[in-house]
């Protein structure tokens, strides 16, 4: 029994102290016990009741070697446990990272359905918009004529014609006023291009031509 706690007390001296060190547990005591009996079960005979000077320097050595074992396997283990933790906020930063690109992407791919729904519906609503046309020109016979060509190319459903207005138009840094013939087009948006095109071709002057949604004409 002596030998035993002389063993013990040996193992115990040896481990290095260190800063504010909780006392240890029953469970590392018992450990420690159970290592100690181990070897003195290797060193001491059977019935031994003293410890010679070798057998004293071998629980020394095998003691401080049990120390070191320990403190290397201590730093593994916190080693092993920040590299995990490491792992475990690298992932937590990939998945993050990974949310918020996925989250991009499907915005980026609802805003770009909304434009394109908005570009689909404004070219179904472009292409049957209804406009009316005010199409000016120098005379009333002109204004007629140009009426009726579009009514009979069917780019226009109907018009009206007012004789006399007044052009007032600023030239050489001057202010001019000029009778005028007005022709007013009821069509879609569909066939403005080739009233636009077939108005300057027939007339024979520079004709203003204005386009108007249907949306702002008195009904």
């Amino acid at each position: 029994m002596k030998i035993l706690i002389y063993i013990l007390l040996v193992f115990l001296n040896t481990q290095p102290a260190q800063a504010q060190e909780p006392p240890p547990n029953e469970d590392h005591v018992a450990s420690i016990t159970r290592i100690v009996r181990h070897v003195t079960k290797g060193i001491v005979a059977p019935n031994q009741e003293t410890l010679t000077p070798d057998q004293k320097t071998l629980i020394t050595q095998i003691s401080q070697q049990l120390i070191q074992d320990a403190n290397i396997y201590q730093a593994e283990k916190d080693q092993i446990k920040s590299k995990h933790d490491e792992q475990n906020e690298l992932i937590t930063t990939i998945v993050i990272n990974v949310g918020k690109g996925i989250a991009i992407v499907i915005a980026l791919l609802i805003l770009r359905w909304i434009i394109r729904a908005m570009g689909r519906g404004a070219a179904v609503e472009g292409s049957d918009t209804p406009l009316g046309v005010i199409i000016t020109t120098r005379t009333v016979e002109e204004a007629h004529t140009l009426g009726k060509q579009m009514i009979d190319q069917a780019l226009a459903t109907g018009g009206s014609i007012t004789p006399t207005t007044q052009s007032l138009y600023r030239k050489d840094d001057k202010a001019y006023a000029a009778p005028e013939a007005m022709l007013m087009l009821k069509t879609t948006n569909e066939h403005l291009k080739e009233i636009v095109a077939q108005t300057e071709t027939s007339s024979t002057s520079a004709p203003e031509i204005i386009a108007l949604s249907r949306s702002l004409i008195p009904s």
